[in-house]
């Protein structure tokens, strides 16, 4: 059969080989793409939109997730008290400074106390926020200048490093 078809496609005016086997590759490839549309040509016209079939896949999920019980890492029940926890509690010193508090906060408003203002003039402070990285590091912050009963906010941190001069009125 082939050769048959060969014989007419010969009688053909082809200038050379080339040119024949090009129009065999055509005829083939139609016929294929022919063959092809007929096979599938009953398809479904609406196939399901790729967003809601996604969705729909995300609620199965979900749902599967809630169903299964203990699956994954089981936190253990841990008593916070025990000694083996304890051990990991350190004692901090705590920071003793000669004189009355000259700074107070409440909330994140930092500012001078009144006794202070009273009886030191030229009252200049500077607060450097603690930023905390990890629960062993941690970094200082800009400093930031703030005269006599201006206000400093913390915004950075809830921690603030503050140092703090004046002149004594009786001077």
């Amino acid at each position: 059969m082939f050769q048959k078809l060969i014989k007419i496609l010969t009688r053909a005016q082809f200038k050379n080989k080339h040119q024949l086997y090009a129009f065999v590759v055509l005829a083939i490839f139609s016929i294929a793409s022919l063959l092809m549309i007929l096979n599938y040509g009953d398809m479904p016209k609406n196939l399901p939109d790729r967003h809601t079939s996604n969705h729909k896949m995300q609620i199965k999920l979900q749902k599967s997730i809630l169903e299964e019980k203990e699956v994954g890492c089981k936190l253990p029940v841990l008593d916070p008290f025990a000694p083996e926890m304890l051990r990991f509690n350190k004692d901090i010193p705590k920071i003793k400074c000669e004189g009355g508090d000259w700074v107070q906060c409440n909330m994140s408003e930092c500012y001078v106390t009144e006794d202070i203002l009273k009886t030191m003039s030229n009252v200049v402070c500077v607060y450097k926020d603690i930023i905390y990285i990890d629960d062993n590091n941690y970094k200082i912050g800009e400093p930031v200048r703030v005269l006599g009963d201006q206000k400093y906010f913390l915004n950075a941190s809830d921690h603030v490093r503050v140092s703090c001069s004046g002149t004594p009125v009786n001077r």
